[in-house]
C-alpha cells in the first residue's frame, strides 16, 4: 500500500470513528467526508451508504429549521458524490448497482439522473454561499470537491458555484490592498 493508500486508510478510520460516535451535532459532514474517502478507495457501495446517511442527516437538520452553511455544504458534497456514482452507473448500462438504486429511492431521488443530482448539488451550494462565502469556508469546500474523482470535469459548474465567494474575495483584495494585510 502506497503513501496515498495509507493516508486514505487512516482518514477512513478517523471518519468512521466520528460517524460511529456522532461527535457533535454535525455528523452529516463526517458521513459526507467518509463518502469521498470510500469513492477514492473504489468502494462505491460504502460511498453510497455514507452519502445517503449524510443527506438524511442534512434533511433532518434543515427540517428543524436550521439553515446552516455547513449542512448545505454537506448536502452539496453528498449529492455531487451521488451524481458521479449515478453517472458511472448509467455509463455501465447493464450493470445496475442495487445499493445506489436503494439509496436514491430512500432519499426520494430514485428518478434523479446524474444531471438532476448535479443540479441539486449546485443549488445546495448556492444556498450555502448565500449564508457564508469566507475564503476559509470556500477553500474547505474546494478541497473536498477536488478529492472526488472527476477527470472529465462533470462537476466543474458545481465547483464554480460552491467556491464563488473565494473568487469574489480575491478580486476585492486586488482592489483594496488593506484586505490582504
Amino acid at each position: 500500500m502506497g503513501a496515498d493508500g495509507q493516508f486514505l486508510e487512516a482518514a477512513r478510520t478517523a471518519a468512521e470513528t466520528a460517524c460511529r460516535f456522532r461527535v457533535g451535532n454535525r455528523a452529516y459532514g463526517y458521513f459526507a467526508a467518509l463518502g469521498v474517502i470510500a469513492i477514492r478507495q473504489g468502494s462505491s457501495k460504502d460511498a453510497v451508504d455514507a452519502f445517503r446517511e449524510a443527506e438524511s442527516l442534512v434533511r433532518r437538520t434543515l427540517h428543524h429549521g436550521a439553515r446552516t452553511y455547513d449542512a448545505l455544504d454537506a448536502r452539496g458534497l453528498a449529492l455531487s458524490g451521488l451524481a458521479l456514482l449515478r453517472r458511472d452507473r448509467d455509463s455501465k448500462e447493464p450493470e445496475v448497482d442495487p445499493a445506489l438504486t436503494v439509496a436514491l429511492s430512500l432519499l426520494g431521488l430514485e428518478l434523479a439522473d446524474a444531471q438532476d443530482l448535479r443540479r441539486q448539488a449546485t443549488e445546495a451550494y448556492r444556498q450555502a454561499r448565500a449564508i457564508a462565502d469566507a475564503p476559509g469556508v470556500t477553500g474547505r469546500v474546494r478541497r473536498l470537491l477536488d478529492a472526488l474523482p472527476d477527470p472529465d470535469g462533470f462537476l466543474a459548474g458545481v465547483k464554480r458555484v460552491a467556491t464563488r465567494g473565494a473568487a469574489r474575495t480575491d478580486r476585492q483584495r486586488r482592489r483594496d490592498p488593506k484586505l490582504s494585510a
